[in-house]
């Protein structure tokens, strides 16, 4: 229902949405829905109800720490992207609403706990983090860790209805996910998508222009296993550095909390 969103759906079904300009409040409702609703299941707790995820919401902005930008105000920023990317792709074809669901939930802690510093700082002063992670990724290890530590609490566990195997999955592409975040991994990415592509170039080809994928290519181009996850890493990195998307107005006033 869209009686409790803060702001217009078409708003929400635009770029144009500005989480600056929202409450703390206000965001955590807009992300709410397009958890819940946005899925447009006809049962929005089919992977969990709204009392447990309010429950996870809180603990999540609890979790983030006050920094001019790897904030509680990104992280739902990077969740509404991730939503609009998968609404353009339309995913909702071609990804089991269990991976929407897991990439959301995602999105909304890829940066919990951020320190405000980079890890080749970490790396470089010994934080504990790197330590603690052998120096590979250790934010982002960071960040993956706290989303599951959360989830132990039964009040707030977003996954606790799942069954065995579904909880694998979801923590599978959580990990996946978060992980390609760092930056370390977006060259690999991009010769990944690239091989992607040349494996099905005539495919992808015919597919320009149109508005809904053909059988052909959701077959052998989206619901392809081995790409599958590569997709999502890619939704997810996307989303996270993806300000010079967005309108100019929205873009310029993320760059200037980078810049401080």
């Amino acid at each position: 229902a869209t009686d409790n969103l803060p702001v217009t759906p078409s708003l929400v079904h635009s770029w144009d949405l500005d989480m600056l300009e929202l409450s703390s409040q206000e965001q955590k409702a807009v992300t709410r829905w397009l958890i819940l609703d946005g899925l447009q299941s006809d049962d929005p707790e089919q992977f969990v109800t709204p009392t447990i995820f309010k429950a996870f919401q809180d603990q999540v902005e609890d979790g983030y720490l006050v920094n001019p930008y790897h904030n509680h105000t990104h992280a739902n920023d990077v969740c509404h992207t991730v939503f609009r990317l998968l609404t353009e792709t339309t995913a909702s074809e071609w990804l089991p609403r269990l991976q929407h669901f897991a990439l959301l939930v995602s999105a909304l802690c890829h940066d919990i706990g951020h320190p405000g510093l980079t890890n080749p700082f970490l790396v470089e002063t010994r934080h504990m983090l790197a330590v603690c992670y052998n120096d590979r990724s250790p934010l982002e290890n960071m960040h993956c860790s706290k989303l599951f530590e959360i989830c132990t609490d039964p009040t707030a566990n977003v996954f606790g209805g799942l069954d065995r195997e579904s909880y694998k999955e979801v923590r599978k592409t959580c990990i996946a996910a978060i992980l390609h975040t760092d930056m370390v991994n977006h060259f690999q990415m991009v010769k990944d998508v690239n091989l992607a592509y040349e494996m099905n170039c005539e495919i992808c080809d015919r597919e320009i222009g149109n508005l809904e994928p053909s059988e052909r290519y959701k077959s052998d181009v989206l619901l392809n296993d081995d790409n599958r996850l590569l997709y999502i890493e890619l939704f997810m990195h996307l989303a996270d550095v993806s300000n010079p998307l967005k309108p100019f107005k929205i873009c310029q006033a993320w760059a200037m909390l980078v810049l401080d």
